[in-house]
């Protein structure tokens, strides 16, 4: 993994890093990723988030809209709160869930999100991000990448929509 967290450090457009990053890690057999962009003082899960996903259901995703329905999800703050790379599954088990957070995982459940994880991204001026991966089932390739801890956003504040 480090060598490409060296070629995306080398780009200095938050667009840039993005798209490359969705096509270093579906090469390496993520089925389903994420990037949350959320401004100073916000939270990764609040209203004005913006989340940028590939590969999840189209019913997840139309659910995951709904910003009350994700300020459920307690995944992004417990992982961003570490401060390294943790799986869904130990992220879960940090703190006791809620019954709003119980009802959240029990519908990622549903969908089949189990076996992923989440990536705390700092950047300059408080401009943190959230990324997640998930592999499905196929954890023996996820444990080759389990050194990931965190990553830095670029220093410009340039950006590009991703296609």
């Amino acid at each position: 993994m480090q060598q490409f967290f060296d070629e995306i450090d080398d780009i200095n457009d938050v667009g840039q890093v993005i798209h490359r990053t969705c096509g270093l890690i579906s090469e390496q057999g993520v089925i389903r990723q994420s990037y949350y962009n959320f401004g100073p003082f916000a939270s990764a899960t609040s209203e004005k988030t913006s989340v940028i996903s590939k590969g999840f259901p189209k019913e997840w995703t139309k659910l995951y809209d709904d910003w009350q329905f994700r300020a459920k999800n307690p995944i992004p703050k417990r992982v961003l709160e570490h401060g390294t790379m943790l799986t869904w599954l130990d992220a879960i088990k940090t703190k006791e869930n809620s019954a709003e957070e119980r009802e959240y995982l029990d519908a990622m459940q549903r969908y089949g999100l189990v076996h992923g994880f989440g990536v705390p991204l700092f950047g300059v001026f408080a401009c943190d991000a959230y990324a997640s991966f998930d592999f499905g089932n196929r954890w023996k390739r996820f444990l080759s990448l389990k050194s990931v801890s965190c990553a830095r956003l670029p220093r410009s504040g340039t950006s590009e929509p991703v296609s």
